[in-house]
């Protein structure tokens, strides 16, 4: 679990980035694996998207996609660095797929991230894409990692606490009597115990202790 952990928290395992032709313009897919199960690693994509209004969200396809978010004067302010047109408008969506996947043998989740940007130079050109610079991308594929990290770390916390509990009550894991805890002795014979003494019943005779067992 440790080894979990500490791979899932650094982004260790697969991380990849690629572009693929949709409609002959690129689109930049980021791709990273986490040491993880898929539930977990879907929540995870879930919780960081808690501030982003969500269009689609499939769990068996494993597939989520954000609606349109204007970010137009966050690019006005990062284009006019370089120079570029001003946008008239601008607006981005994500669209993410939480799939089974192995890393080096281990059963883990693999998360991939696209980002779709379009800017409006002008009313009568329309919408056209813009490549990503893929800070938002792995930002939130680094936020999805931390996430996670927690969560398993807190299962783990749980777990501990819950095995602690039991082996304090003599229980196994398992939830069963541990083979090694003493057991207080009882009588099983089933007999009532004996009435107390009175002052005209005399006390009957015993040869042991009422809680203990005969020899």
């Amino acid at each position: 679990m440790a080894t979990l952990l500490t791979l899932t928290l650094a982004g260790s395992g697969c991380a990849s980035a690629f572009r693929q032709s949709v409609g002959g313009d690129p689109e930049q897919v980021y791709t990273r694996t986490y040491l993880t199960d898929v539930n977990t690693a879907w929540q995870g994509v879930l919780e960081s998207l808690h501030s982003q209004p969500i269009d689609i969200t499939n769990r068996e396809s494993g597939y989520i996609q954000t609606r349109w978010i204007d970010n137009t004067e966050q690019r006005n302010f990062t284009d006019s660095f370089g120079g570029a047109d001003y946008l008239l408008k601008a607006q981005y969506r994500f669209k993410i797929n939480v799939s089974k996947s192995f890393y080096k043998g281990e059963p883990s989740a693999k998360v991939t991230v696209q980002k779709e940007q379009l800017v409006q130079i002008d009313v009568l050109e329309g919408w056209q894409r813009r490549e990503s610079d893929s800070i938002e991308e792995n930002t939130l594929l680094y936020r999805i990692g931390r996430i996670i990290y927690m969560r398993m770390k807190l299962a783990k916390i749980e777990e501990d606490k819950m095995k602690k509990e039991l082996r304090e009550s003599g229980l196994n894991p398992e939830g069963t009597p541990n083979a090694n805890t003493p057991q207080s002795p009882s009588d099983n014979s089933g007999s009532p115990p004996p009435a107390p003494p009175t002052d005209s019943q005399p006390a009957p005779q015993s040869s042991a202790p009422s809680n203990e067992v005969s020899e």
